[in-house]
């Protein structure tokens, strides 16, 4: 399994939150909920690529402010 790029982001934006606000990041990265990207038919995303689940964005909105020139 590999992680998508909004994970990736997630969990840089939560590692950086805790070293420039000195916040204890391991209660967030136990809050991540990562699944498979099912019917997505793009090819840049590999088919056992995790992503962020729709429920952890709904309560986490900074997972909804990445733009996609953010991604790449």
């Amino acid at each position: 399994m590999r992680l998508g790029k909004t994970a990736l982001l997630e969990i840089v934006a939560i590692f950086q939150n805790a070293v420039f606000e000195g916040k204890d990041a391991s209660q967030q990265l136990r809050e991540l909920d990562l699944g498979p990207l099912h019917g997505w038919s793009n090819a840049e995303v590999a088919p056992d690529e995790l992503e962020l689940t729709q429920q952890y964005v709904n309560e986490h909105p900074r997972a909804q402010k990445w733009e996609e020139e953010d991604l790449n």
